[in-house]
């Protein structure tokens, strides 16, 4: 019969024969264990990137001591080749002129050692194509809980395409401001509406607030609203 202490030994060379002992790479049924096995990160995973614009995308692979070579590819469910866009040897990603449909594209990064990859997900959006007369109204001094008298300003589809057109109050004192406007759902290239502002303040002191103009992007156009809130002459 066997020592215990050689029974042990044995038992320890078996386990080290099967998945390997010390500190190098381990094999499980001929796989890489877990640690030794090749990653790859893209980063940023997800963007948005206007048309024509560029976006820098970064390949991290790890373990560090593993071969760093990466190709970088794009990819699309509603467009192929130049109409999904490019992205050249560095991951540096290039829009196409046009919007895709669906507007989402796939950038991957793949080892040139093996198959292993990772992709992000780019948002291609249209360049903002609103402009207004006027960045800024200043109401100066009004009575408390007394309105203004009302200030326009004129906003111009600049782009080539019919877009949608809404507005909101942002800012502090948001609620100090009101709009009114004559915009359609939809304007034209090249087609021109007004908002009226109007300025009640509620407290004393200096008010602020911002009017918010979207368009197929969000705040395409911004207005900076000011004005003081004096106390009743009576």
């Amino acid at each position: 019969m066997k020592p215990p202490q050689l029974i042990q030994t044995i038992t320890t060379l078996v386990a080290c024969l099967a998945v390997g002992c010390g500190n190098t790479p381990s094999m499980v049924n001929n796989q890489p264990s877990p640690a030794s096995r090749v990653a790859v990160i893209v980063a940023p995973s997800n963007a948005t990137v206007q048309v024509g614009g560029a976006m820098q995308f970064t390949a991290t692979v790890t373990p560090s001591g593993a071969n760093q070579a990466v190709t970088w590819s794009v990819s699309g469910t509603g467009c192929s080749g130049a109409s999904c866009g490019a992205v050249d040897a560095t991951g540096k990603y290039t829009a196409p002129a046009t919007v895709p449909n669906p507007p989402t594209v796939t950038i991957t990064a793949s080892l040139v050692a093996d198959s292993t990859a990772d992709t992000a997900t780019v948002t291609v959006v249209v360049s903002p194509s609103m402009s207004v007369n006027l960045t800024s109204l200043d109401f100066g001094n009004e009575t408390i809980n007394t309105s203004s008298a009302p200030k326009k300003v004129t906003l111009t589809n600049t782009g080539t395409a019919v877009q949608p057109v809404s507005a909101r109050m942002n800012g502090v004192n948001f609620a100090d401001f009101t709009e009114t406007n004559d915009c359609p759902p939809m304007i034209s290239a090249g087609a021109s509406c007004s908002f009226s502002v109007t300025f009640r303040p509620s407290s004393i002191g200096g008010r602020v607030g911002i009017l918010v103009i979207d368009g197929t992007l969000d705040e395409e156009a911004l207005v900076s609203l000011g004005g003081t809130g004096t106390h009743s002459l009576s």
